[in-house]
């Protein structure tokens, strides 16, 4: 696994996720244009030094649950889905866990190979 695909990041959950439109750019036939609206959302911190694993796509996989998706994948024949399994860094609805992209830093900062129970060591000591 190459170090330059893991990374430290912070989780975070949203617990409450509102759209306020701007109800004066309301359309007759109850269509609203992306854009004039506002999302109110509420988050708590789900996961601090959460150890992350960045996909070809931009998104993340925690690396605490991938030996559970793996075995609900082989044993149990549940696929992954970006619901189970991909995180982003903007959330869009309630109850979504997403990575706080300011608190994204990066594993190492030379190109090497990486043992995982270096990561999970790693990750016990960071908390």
């Amino acid at each position: 696994m190459d170090s330059e695909k893991i990374f430290f990041g912070d989780l975070y959950k949203v617990t409450k996720y509102d759209i306020e439109m701007d109800w004066e750019s309301k359309i007759e036939n109850e269509c609203f244009t992306p854009g004039l609206g506002h999302a109110k959302k509420e988050i708590t911190l789900y996961k601090k030094h959460a150890i992350l694993l960045k996909t070809f796509d931009g998104h993340y996989v925690d690396l605490d649950n991938l030996n559970l998706l793996l075995t609900l994948r082989i044993y149990h024949k549940i696929p992954f889905t970006s619901q189970n399994a991909l995180l982003i860094t903007t959330p869009l609805k309630e109850n979504q866990i997403f990575v706080d992209s300011s608190s994204i830093t990066p594993y190492l900062s030379t190109k090497t190979n990486v043992d995982l129970k270096i990561v999970r060591k790693w990750q016990k000591q960071a908390k």
